[in-house]
Protein backbone atom coordinates (compact mmCIF):
# COMPACT_ATOMS: atom_id res chain seq x y z
CA UNK A 1 0.00 0.00 0.00
CA UNK A 2 2.70 2.48 0.94
CA UNK A 3 4.52 1.84 -2.36
CA UNK A 4 1.42 2.04 -4.54
CA UNK A 5 0.33 5.22 -6.24
CA UNK A 6 -3.29 6.30 -6.60
CA UNK A 7 -3.50 4.64 -10.02
CA UNK A 8 -2.37 1.26 -8.66
CA UNK A 9 -4.76 1.53 -5.71
CA UNK A 10 -7.65 2.36 -8.05
CA UNK A 11 -6.74 -0.56 -10.33
CA UNK A 12 -6.66 -2.96 -7.36
CA UNK A 13 -10.11 -1.81 -6.22
CA UNK A 14 -11.46 -2.22 -9.74
CA UNK A 15 -10.01 -5.75 -10.06
CA UNK A 16 -11.53 -6.64 -6.70
CA UNK A 17 -15.05 -5.63 -7.79
CA UNK A 18 -14.64 -7.37 -11.16
CA UNK A 19 -13.06 -10.63 -9.99
CA UNK A 20 -14.74 -11.42 -6.67
CA UNK A 21 -18.30 -12.68 -6.24
CA UNK A 22 -20.59 -9.81 -5.14
CA UNK A 23 -20.82 -10.75 -1.47
CA UNK A 24 -17.06 -11.21 -1.18
CA UNK A 25 -16.38 -7.95 -3.05
CA UNK A 26 -18.55 -5.94 -0.64
CA UNK A 27 -16.95 -7.67 2.33
CA UNK A 28 -13.43 -6.95 1.06
CA UNK A 29 -14.19 -3.32 0.19
CA UNK A 30 -15.67 -2.65 3.61
CA UNK A 31 -12.70 -4.36 5.28
CA UNK A 32 -10.35 -2.07 3.34
CA UNK A 33 -12.42 0.94 4.37
CA UNK A 34 -12.39 -0.16 8.02
CA UNK A 35 -8.63 -0.76 8.15
CA UNK A 36 -7.39 2.05 5.91
CA UNK A 37 -7.18 4.42 8.87
CA UNK A 38 -4.35 2.38 10.42
CA UNK A 39 -2.42 1.52 7.26
CA UNK A 40 0.74 3.28 6.11
CA UNK A 41 -0.31 5.20 3.01
CA UNK A 42 3.21 6.21 2.04
CA UNK A 43 2.40 9.90 2.15
CA UNK A 44 -0.76 9.66 0.05
CA UNK A 45 -3.75 11.60 1.34
CA UNK A 46 -5.76 9.13 3.43
CA UNK A 47 -8.99 11.04 2.79
CA UNK A 48 -8.53 10.65 -0.96
CA UNK A 49 -7.95 6.90 -0.56
CA UNK A 50 -11.04 6.58 1.64
CA UNK A 51 -13.01 8.48 -1.00
CA UNK A 52 -11.81 6.02 -3.68
CA UNK A 53 -12.94 3.02 -1.63
CA UNK A 54 -16.32 4.59 -0.87
CA UNK A 55 -16.81 5.35 -4.55
CA UNK A 56 -16.18 1.71 -5.43
CA UNK A 57 -18.61 0.55 -2.75
CA UNK A 58 -21.25 2.98 -4.01
CA UNK A 59 -20.72 2.06 -7.67
CA UNK A 60 -20.89 -1.62 -6.82
CA UNK A 61 -24.08 -1.23 -4.78
CA UNK A 62 -25.65 0.88 -7.54
CA UNK A 63 -25.31 -2.17 -9.83
CA UNK A 64 -27.21 -4.46 -7.44
CA UNK A 65 -30.41 -5.53 -9.11
CA UNK A 66 -31.48 -8.67 -7.31
CA UNK A 67 -29.06 -11.04 -9.03
CA UNK A 68 -25.75 -12.52 -7.96
CA UNK A 69 -26.80 -13.17 -4.37
CA UNK A 70 -27.87 -9.57 -3.75
CA UNK A 71 -31.30 -8.09 -3.35
CA UNK A 72 -32.54 -4.54 -3.39
CA UNK A 73 -35.68 -3.72 -1.46
CA UNK A 74 -37.41 -0.40 -2.01
CA UNK A 75 -39.87 -1.04 0.81
CA UNK A 76 -40.36 1.18 3.80
CA UNK A 77 -38.47 0.45 7.01
CA UNK A 78 -41.46 -1.45 8.40
CA UNK A 79 -41.61 -3.73 5.37
CA UNK A 80 -37.94 -4.62 4.95
CA UNK A 81 -37.31 -8.34 4.62
CA UNK A 82 -34.12 -10.14 5.45
CA UNK A 83 -32.48 -12.09 2.63
CA UNK A 84 -33.95 -15.53 2.16
CA UNK A 85 -30.57 -17.28 2.20
CA UNK A 86 -27.48 -16.75 4.35
CA UNK A 87 -25.30 -16.21 1.28
CA UNK A 88 -27.34 -13.18 0.22
CA UNK A 89 -27.12 -9.55 1.30
CA UNK A 90 -29.73 -6.86 1.60
CA UNK A 91 -28.83 -3.44 0.20
CA UNK A 92 -30.83 -0.60 1.70
CA UNK A 93 -30.86 2.90 0.27
CA UNK A 94 -31.24 4.89 3.49
CA UNK A 95 -32.44 8.07 1.82
CA UNK A 96 -35.79 8.97 3.33
CA UNK A 97 -35.14 7.06 6.56
CA UNK A 98 -34.97 9.16 9.69
CA UNK A 99 -31.51 9.07 11.28
CA UNK A 100 -31.22 7.50 14.69
CA UNK A 101 -28.80 8.94 17.16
Amino acid sequence: MARWGFVEFEAALKRLTENYPPLKAVEELTQILDHLVGWDTGGKDRGALIHQVREHINLFLDRVNGGSGCSRDAASARKLKQPEETNQMLVVDARGFLPEG
